[in-house]
């Protein structure tokens, strides 16, 4: 994937990362009128890749990726990047130990997978502010 460093307009970039293309998709369709260009990722691996070559806003994984899940994903990310890339751990099924080991690192939240893109959208928003972006 092709990425240049032109911002858009709202200065935003999100990955999402899904093994899942219709969802990931889905995102991106519902993202990018909102002035969000979108990225996508199908493995934890791409989204390492991607992490260190593309300025990034936020990161959106799901906990159930092949080979490196989600959570082992988000590990790598704070141990390379540190903590400033908020992310969005969501899942279609969310235990409590997702949650709280996603929350040891540092994610903004945990959500579920099956959530309206209007709660989706609105957490995005809230993720971004908080990190003044």
């Amino acid at each position: 994937m092709v990425v240049t460093e032109e911002r858009t307009a709202r200065g935003v970039r999100i990955l999402v990362t899904d093994d899942d293309r219709r969802w990931r998709e889905g995102l991106r369709e519902a993202f990018e009128p909102q002035g969000y260009e979108t990225l996508e990722a199908e493995s934890g691996e791409e989204a390492i890749e991607l992490v260190h070559e593309v300025r990034l806003s936020l990161v959106i994984l799901d906990i159930q990726l092949p080979h490196l899940n989600g959570i082992e994903t988000l590990r790598i990310i704070r141990q390379e990047m540190g903590e400033g890339l908020p992310a969005i751990v969501v899942s279609s099924e969310v235990t409590d130990r997702a949650l709280a080991e996603a929350l040891a690192l540092h994610a903004y939240t945990v959500m579920n997978k099956m959530v309206g893109l209007h709660q989706m959208l609105y957490t995005v928003s809230r993720a971004l502010a908080r990190a003044g972006k």
